[in-house]
């Protein structure tokens, strides 16, 4: 081909390429107009959209005051029922008019004649006003749908920009619908607080709208994240999204706890303002879209126009270039070509050769330099590869997580060969690891960021191997993740040896059991322990005799009848004979008394174990330390325990406290005598008075007097302060007369039934004993009460108490009864039972203790044991009491098992006379 030739050729390209510009650039500006229509007439559908939103909202208040109306007939409501009723008929013919579709023009006169036949016939009378909130809620969904359908018609189908698609979803389905949920709160709320029955279906509808309006307040906070709004706009969404969080929290409050202070018109006003500022934030969505429109729709204008002046600029260029370039580029043009095919397939050995022409010969010399550059890259990266494959077992993920690559490392330590590939690589750590390091390392691959931790992983065979896992996100020339490089590292033999370490110095060797500093390390964790240390007598004797092989087969069958004996227990081997047993305290209720009688007969018991070796049997025998002291040097007060017992040659020595704490316990007890006797000298006895419910009538008929004493300064000591010294310093008695003496005189103005407690102290202090029963033969009742005191008068025995001689009983029994005093047996089913007692002394209660019935909820057996009691109870004629009646919940299983009393905080505390008398009787 000669130059003119070519010459000729690239005229005709350069005509041929100017009717090709002229075509585009005139599509262009096609493009450009049609794009402007399609702007404007989005804009105008906004628009429409802004008015049935209005329209709406007002809908939404209509039904709102509806109800409130049906409910209490408010005049004022029924005038802005009116007013409103206007604006809406009228905004309606108003979106009519300017409704450019027939279709749309015909659902929107349907939906308002549908308003304007309600409006007429809510208030005739016939409808309640749940009916009519139904009716008008349809109305309001037809309208939403009718929103929904065509926005999808005109809006999303037309938009292509995700983030305006998304802010129209928002503002044109979600927060309407958003607050429609919330005008039915609104509304069902008005009904709820209006109406007297607090109807359960309407309850149920308001908590389940109210879980609706959270999933919609969680769609409005993940657009305050996640798409990208104008700053004042998200201040505006977070302003918003804080109300009515506030709002619908405030909504579930009324609806479980009540209205509180505020009052139902309150709680309409503050709900329409939430629901009008939603309202203010979607028009500002609204507004907030338009421009958002007009800046695409510019955007798309501008490129267009800007397209078509770059064509024609190319245009020229090119014929530029092609006139005054054509023949050097003909030349190097074909050498250029099969360079980078070559490149293509992977080929990276060529060079270009210089023509001669300089501009060409520039582009060669760049070429080349860059070809030995890649070159050297990609054989570093090839020797980095190489390097990490062949001395890493590791895997390739596809963004997705699934394996796309195994190395050979990999497969040699698992076992697993191709098919892992397309597997997600989660399942295969899913089996062997913790949840929550496992639900990192998922959270890893979908946040797309690295991560490192230990896994464990089950190979071919079903052994399992712990690893230490790197993942590294492998990123393409967009900066996106492609791919995942997940290296690992054997270190199963570390962690054997690390437990292998941990056994050998937490752990005894002979008996597996933990050592001493694995107890030293364990006492912190408990919350109240006893530690009891046990110390074989001349255990040394029976290995030199037996030898050593025979005493450590000893010492291994004790630990396992330790452990089996104490199964609430941790038992530790301290020393060559000695061993140490942690208890809770709690589980002996407190009380070293009770620990120190179950010790002394474990150490019966376990004296009484035999132990073969050799053919023979072999008993023990034990010395043993027990401390309930500071957790801090538990383990020092114990052994010190063990070392006093040997000193002493005794079974065992209990340690409880330290001189220093024995010297402070013994001056604060001095000080609580002291106050305890001054309450008594000054008559500052008081009794408090707890109510008993009757459980069929659910109304108060019975008290319960409790002691109390009235401090110097006007506060009250509790029982747990004075009682159990009392006893023990024999002044117990006095108070109990006192406490008589004063409910006596109470019950002039007191109307129910009084008990009063009696402990076998009472019983037995001739004083006390005399001075209740000669004041109830002398009483003599004010004329005019209907129901002699002796009749109210109810004397509660400890049913746990220790009665040594049931003759004291008997006598204060025999004497009380024929006055017409009433006998109830306390804390009942907690411990010692003598029903021949019970049916002997004709008891008229049985209070069953507070034990059995807080555990009703949860434990099968205390029902069980109720049952028998109310059984046992009725078959004798003997009414039943439940103590420790805290919930609503406890109160319905004891009176549906038949329980005739109930008596708790649920129904209330114990408080003075004058208290009862103000909230029971005045």
């Amino acid at each position: 081909m000669n130059l003119k030739s070519v010459k000729a050729v690239l005229l005709g390209f350069s005509a041929v390429l100017l009717i090709f510009i002229f075509l585009l650039v005139s599509n262009n500006f096609y493009r450009a107009i049609r794009i402007s229509e399609k702007g404007n007439t989005l804009i105008h559908c906004l628009d429409r959209t802004s008015s049935l939103l209005e329209i709406l909202r007002n809908l939404q208040i209509y039904r709102g005051l509806s109800g409130f109306y049906l409910n209490n007939g408010d005049k004022s409501v029924a005038f802005k029922l009116l007013e409103l009723r206007k604006v809406i008929l009228s905004e309606y013919n108003k979106v009519i008019r300017s409704c450019p579709n027939r279709k749309l023009s015909l659902l929107l006169k349907k939906n308002m004649d549908d308003f304007r036949d309600l409006s007429k016939s809510a208030f005739s009378g016939k409808k309640n006003p749940e009916e009519v909130f139904s009716e008008f809620s349809l109305i309001i969904d037809d309208l939403l749908n009718i929103l929904a359908v065509k926005s999808n018609e005109y809006l999303f189908n037309n938009i292509e920009d995700l983030k305006i698609k998304l802010i129209s979803e928002i503002a044109i389905q979600r927060i309407p619908r958003f607050a429609e949920v919330l005008g039915r709160i609104r509304g069902q709320l008005v009904l709820l607080l209006t109406e007297s029955n607090g109807d359960l279906k309407l309850k149920k509808s308001i908590f389940d709208n109210i879980k609706i309006a959270y999933g919609y307040l969680d769609i409005l906070n993940w657009s305050l994240k996640n798409i990208g709004l104008d700053k004042d706009i998200e201040k505006q969404v977070r302003k918003v999204s804080e109300r009515l969080d506030n709002v619908i929290s405030e909504s579930e409050d009324i609806l479980f706890e009540g209205i509180g202070n505020k009052s139902v018109s309150e709680i309409f006003n503050d709900q329409t303002q939430s629901i009008d500022l939603l309202y203010k934030l979607d028009a500002n969505l609204i507004a907030y879209l338009k421009s958002l429109l007009n800046l695409n729709l510019n955007r798309k204008v501008n490129n267009y126009l800007m397209l078509s002046f770059i064509y024609l600029c190319i245009f020229i260029l090119l014929n530029l270039l092609i006139f005054k370039f054509y023949r050097k580029f003909y030349y190097s043009n074909k050498q250029i070509i099969e360079a980078l095919e070559s490149i293509k397939r992977g080929n990276f050995d060529l060079i270009l050769k210089k023509t001669g022409i300089e501009e060409f010969d520039k582009v060669a010399e760049i070429f080349n330099s860059v070809i030995k550059e890649l070159k050297r890259n990609l054989n570093y990266l090839k020797g980095y590869w190489n390097a990490i494959n062949e001395t890493n077992p590791a895997i390739k993920l596809n963004p997705e997580g699934k394996v796309i690559y195994v190395n050979e490392k990999f497969k040699a330590l698992l076992g697993y060969k191709e098919e892992l590939l397309g597997k997600r690589v989660i399942d295969l750590f899913s089996s062997s690891n913790d949840e929550r390091e496992l639900r990192k390392f998922e959270e890893a691959l979908k946040e797309r960021e690295s991560w490192n931790g230990i896994l464990k992983v089950r190979t071919r065979n079903g052994d399992t191997k712990t690893l230490i896992a790197n993942l590294s996100p492998i990123f393409d020339e967009k900066g996106e993740i492609f791919e995942f490089l997940l290296l690992i590292q054997d270190i199963t033999e570390i962690e054997k040896s690390r437990e292998r370490i941990y056994k050998l110095y937490y752990f005894d060797r002979l008996t597996q059991l933990p050592n001493r500093e694995k107890l030293a390390e364990d006492l912190g964790k408990y919350k109240r322990p006893a530690l009891l240390i046990i110390d074989i007598i001349e255990f040394g004797k029976i290995n030199k005799v037996l030898g050593i092989e025979c005493g450590d087969k000893i010492l291994c069958d004790l630990s396992k009848k330790l452990v089996n004996m104490v199964p609430n227990g941790s038992v530790y081997r301290i020393s060559s004979d000695a061993f140490a047993i942690v208890l809770d305290f709690e589980d002996f209720k407190e009380n070293i008394q009770i620990l120190t009688s179950w010790t002394r007969e474990f150490l019966k018991s376990l004296e009484k174990e035999e132990f073969s070796c050799e053919n023979l049997s072999i008993s023990l025998s034990f010395r043993a330390g027990l401390s309930i002291s500071k957790v801090s040097n538990l383990l020092v007060t114990a052994e010190e325990a063990l070392k006093r017992a040997k000193k002493e040659r005794k079974k065992l020595f209990v340690y409880t406290r330290s001189k220093e704490e024995e010297r402070e316990k013994f001056l604060r007890e001095i000080r609580l005598v002291k106050e305890i006797k001054d309450a008594i000298d000054s008559n500052r006895v008081i009794p408090y008075y707890q109510p008993i419910v009757n459980n069929s009538t659910e109304k108060i008929e019975k008290l319960e007097a409790l002691a109390r004493l009235l401090k110097k300064d006007g506060s009250i000591m509790n029982p747990g302060e004075f009682l159990e010294i009392s006893k023990f310093i024999g002044i117990y008695p006095e108070i109990t007369r006192q406490i008589f003496e004063k409910v006596i005189r109470d019950l002039e103005e007191i109307p129910f039934e009084v008990s009063i407690n009696l402990s076998y102290e009472d019983l037995t202090a001739e004083t006390t004993f005399n001075s209740i029963v000669n004041f109830l033969r002398n009483l003599k009742p004010k004329k005019g009460l209907q129901v002699e005191f002796t009749n109210r008068l109810v004397f509660e025995i400890v049913e746990t108490e220790d009665i040594e001689n049931y003759k004291y009983l008997q006598r204060f029994v025999k004497l009380v009864k024929p006055l017409g005093c009433k006998l109830a047996i306390d804390d009942f089913g907690a411990g010692y039972s003598n029903l021949k007692r019970i049916i002997d002394f004709k008891v008229d209660y049985l209070k069953i203790d507070g034990s059995i019935i807080k555990s009703v909820k949860t434990d099968k057996n205390s029902i069980s044991l109720i049952k028998s009691i109310v059984s046992f109870s009725k078959a004798l004629g003997i009414k039943t009491i439940a103590e420790f009646v805290s919930d609503e919940e406890i109160f319905k299983i004891v009176k549906d098992l038949g329980v005739d009393y109930s008596q708790g905080y649920y129904f209330g505390k114990p408080e003075s006379k004058d208290e009862i008398l103000r909230k029971y009787v005045t």
